[in-house]
């Protein structure tokens, strides 16, 4: 179609060139042209090959040489510009800070706190922690807390009855008059009773004790032993057995487990009211430093007879044991009175 065009515009320039006046410079002139486009022009080498619309206009300038092309897009803005090469690269946020700065290799990699008090200072080598008197000295491995007297020493308790006295009250009638206090040697504990009860009837109208006894022994608890009791010895306090209270007979000798003291006694009047006969004791255990631990039990006295009436009985208070007896006496044994203390362990 363009060639059609361009074959039609010239046949109408030679038409009209023939038609012209006849004026010399025109004629030569419009000939030359036909000449060269029908040569050269549309033909040969017309528009599609080297003309200007194709390879001088529009499509040489946009493509191959505009400024679009090598301009803003090819070495501008992104090869060369101030962009690609400036502050970002080279300024003083992308070096300073991160690869040089103070805070990067100063406080952690060597200075004081990094490697003074947690690598060499007194707190992780020092004498407190490592060497000193908390860790190896006297206190803990060689004083007396851990090898002294309290490990090794002496543990063995050799139980007393300590003043001051409890008078915890009376068992028995008023007849009579105060006897001598029934008390063990030095060094030895009441550990049971016993009453010797006369054979027949006395003035007061039946059997009677003549005299009561005490079981006395020295007591000692060792932890690893256990209870060890002294010889025993027998004290006692009687009436003159005159009335009908002799002859008599001696009881079974009643005594505390081992480990436990009298704490209290009991008896009855008889049906007279003026008697002393079934008589029952009370102990108290022992804890190893010689206190009680408050857990009483009583026994019966065997051969102390029984028979209902008024009845007497008298306990120390917690925590204390009788330390001696007071009593009364006249033909017979009449009364006893418990005067009580603490066990501790004596020197």
């Amino acid at each position: 179609m363009r060639y059609s065009s361009r074959l039609a515009l010239s046949l109408i320039l030679v038409i009209g060139a023939a038609c012209s006046e006849d004026e010399p410079g025109s004629d030569a002139g419009v000939l030359a042209d036909a000449g060269v486009l029908a040569d050269a022009g549309f033909v040969d080498s017309g528009a599609a090959d080297t003309g200007v619309e194709a390879d001088a206009g529009f499509d040489a300038g946009e493509v191959d040489s505009g400024a679009p092309d090598s301009g803003e897009s090819d070495a501008g803005e992104v090869d060369s510009g101030a962009p690609d090469s400036g502050a970002p690269d080279a300024g003083v946020d992308d070096a300073g800070e991160v690869d040089a700065a103070a805070p990067d290799s100063g406080e952690l990699d060597a200075g004081p706190e990094d490697a003074g008090e947690v690598d060499g200072g007194p707190a992780d080598t020092g004498v407190a922690v490592d060497a000193g008197p908390a860790d190896t000295g006297v206190a803990v491995d060689a004083g007396p807390a851990d090898t002294g007297v309290a490990d090794a020493g002496p543990a063995v308790c050799d139980v007393e009855v300590s003043l001051p006295e409890t008078n915890a009250g009376q068992v028995g009638a008023s007849g009579g008059s105060p006897g001598p206090n029934l008390e063990c040697p030095a060094g030895a504990e009441m550990v049971g009773v016993a009453a010797r009860i006369s054979d027949a009837n006395t003035s007061n109208g039946g059997r009677s004790a003549v005299g009561l006894t005490a079981v006395c022994a020295a007591l000692t608890i060792d932890p690893q032993l256990g209870v060890t009791l002294g010889t025993e010895t027998l004290p006692e306090v009687a009436g003159t057995g005159q009335f009908g209270w002799t002859p008599a007979t001696q009881s079974t000798i009643t005594r505390c487990p081992d480990g436990w003291l009298l704490s209290g006694l009991s008896a009855s009047r008889g049906t007279t009211g003026n008697r002393f006969l079934e008589v029952n004791m009370t102990c108290t255990e022992l804890l190893p430093d010689g206190t009680t631990t408050g857990v009483p039990r009583d026994f019966y006295v065997m051969g102390t007879l029984q028979e209902t009436g008024t009845r007497d009985v008298v306990a120390c208070p917690v925590g204390q044991v009788v330390r001696r007896i007071a009593t009364r006496i006249g033909a017979g044994f009449d009364a006893a009175s418990l005067l009580c203390g603490a066990p501790t362990c004596g020197p």
